[in-house]
């Protein structure tokens, strides 16, 4: 991780840094703006006017800019107006299939540079619409972020077709995107690493069902991606996020990270190239498959030398496994800690499912793990790998509509027991969006932590003196 960035984002993020140190330059469509044009502002700042200031640009107003975009210098580009300008991107001769959108490209440098686009809406243009991906990065030697940014399809009247990513939208008359719809650390520009940022980004409603695209693709070893808080990825035909390099969700327990309803084999994938981390913290990852007939939650796979860790999360709904650990190279540890996983929605799936060849040893600390409650013997903890499973202060439901078939099954050694296999009472389980998404109300959980406390897996107890007070059955 390049903290020297991190540093840097941050105060961008609370607005430590100053636009009046800056140069900063402005588009409209009306009055009197520095430039009628995104490219054209961007091109204003190459050769660079003053290399020591950043470079800003200020989107002024909220109209559409339907337009060639390629980022090849450090820039800002930020949208000002009280609501978002739509930068509806055409197929870019400069990216890297010279069929993509919105390009970043920054030639090699001694040292490295940053990107931040904040407050904006991407869509395809209804004239040249991109053939492949909608946002793409070229190379190394970059710090990429996304904040606040809208990526998604048009619904034909050059007007996003999803904003908030939460509910599934009518495609009827959508021009999307040809592939996937943000692409990260591609290209074979040299340089000394990348590292890419996404906060309070919404990349949904890619492609129509059955097409074949994912929402955000982290490619390559040696790379560093980060999902911070209130992120949503959804409505994609394929994947929510597949996911290479070094890759961390980072999301506050309250402001989570969504991945959801994606139509693909899983929600997050794990393919390959993680040296470092694999880490995922605060997320909600749920109704993967949507509809189809398959849809890991998350599938870790290809490992390399990366374990993986996930705390605070619901993961939860999925068609298939909520999390399957695959039989590729898993040999580092895998450690949940305060998840909740619960309602695969295909009889014949696993909660959590470890594959016979993978020898990484497991840990379940104040973890939920509950079933479909259906009578299928795979409805269980599913553990035929060779490394040890060991349970602290976990529950493994075998009561009420979430349970499991037994507690745990497979050839796998386990170390540790239940807790409590009794029904959770889960407050909400439909609605994602609700604060009270697998709450859980049973008193019974009152002291099933593993330090005597509350369980409440990815989500809070709020379990009174009766479960008549709480009970949604």
């Amino acid at each position: 991780m390049q903290y020297t960035h991190i540093f840097a984002t941050l105060a961008v993020l609370s607005g430590i840094t100053s636009v009046a140190s800056a140069q900063t330059v402005t588009v409209a469509k009306s009055g009197s703006p520095n430039f009628a044009t995104v490219q054209a502002a961007i091109d204003s700042f190459d050769p660079d006017p003053n290399a020591g200031q950043p470079n800003i640009i200020q989107i002024t107003d909220s109209a559409l800019y339907d337009e060639i975009i390629t980022v090849d210098v450090p820039v800002t580009i930020d949208g000002t107006a009280a609501t978002r300008p739509v930068l509806a991107v055409q197929t870019n001769p400069a990216s890297a299939g010279a069929n993509d959108g919105l390009t970043v490209s920054i030639a090699a440098a001694s040292t490295s540079n940053s990107v931040f686009l904040k407050n904006l809406i991407v869509i395809p243009s209804t004239t040249t619409p991109p053939a492949d991906d909608g946002i793409i990065s070229l190379g190394q030697n970059l710090y990429l972020e996304l904040n606040n940014v809208v990526v998604t399809a048009n619904n034909g009247s050059n007007v996003p077709l999803a904003v908030d990513g939460m509910s599934q939208a009518d495609t009827t008359g959508a021009i999307f995107f040809g592939d996937d719809g943000v692409f990260l650390g591609s290209g074979t520009v040299a340089g000394t690493g990348f590292e890419g940022v996404l906060k309070d980004t919404v990349i949904t409603h890619l492609q129509a069902a059955g097409a074949g695209h994912d929402g955000l693709v982290c490619s390559g070893t040696g790379k560093s991606y980060t999902i911070l808080d209130g992120c949503v990825i959804s409505f994609c035909s394929r994947l929510g996020i597949q996911a290479h390099g070094d890759f961390e969700i980072a999301a506050s327990k309250t402001d989570k990270a969504y991945i959801l309803s994606n139509r693909g084999f899983a929600g997050l994938w794990f393919a390959g190239g993680g040296i470092n981390k694999r880490s995922i913290s605060g997320a909600v990852i749920a109704n993967s498959g949507n509809g189809t007939t398959e849809g890991f939650g998350i599938e870790h796979q290809n490992a390399g030398a990366a374990g993986m860790t996930v705390t605070d999360s619901i993961i939860v709904n999925n068609t298939s496994d909520n999390i399957r650990v695959s039989n590729v190279g898993t040999t580092a540890d895998v450690r949940l800690t305060r998840v909740t996983l619960a309602n695969q929605t295909t009889a014949t799936q696993s909660a959590l499912e470890i594959d016979a060849g993978a020898t990484a040893n497991i840990f379940l600390t104040d973890c939920i793990v509950a079933g479909n409650g259906s009578g299928e013997v795979p409805n269980t903890l599913l553990h035929n790998g060779t490394g040890t499973l060991t349970l602290s202060g976990t529950a493994l439901v075998t009561a009420g509509p979430f349970a499991l078939t037994t507690p745990t099954g497979g050839t796998g050694p386990v170390s540790g027991t239940p807790t409590t296999t009794a029904n959770p009472q889960f407050v909400e389980t439909v609605n994602v969006a609700s604060a009270s998404f697998y709450d859980v109300a049973n008193p019974a959980y009152a002291t099933a932590s593993s330090t005597g406390g509350p369980l409440g897996g990815g989500a809070d107890f709020v379990g009174g003196s009766s479960v008549n007070d709480w009970s949604v059955y």
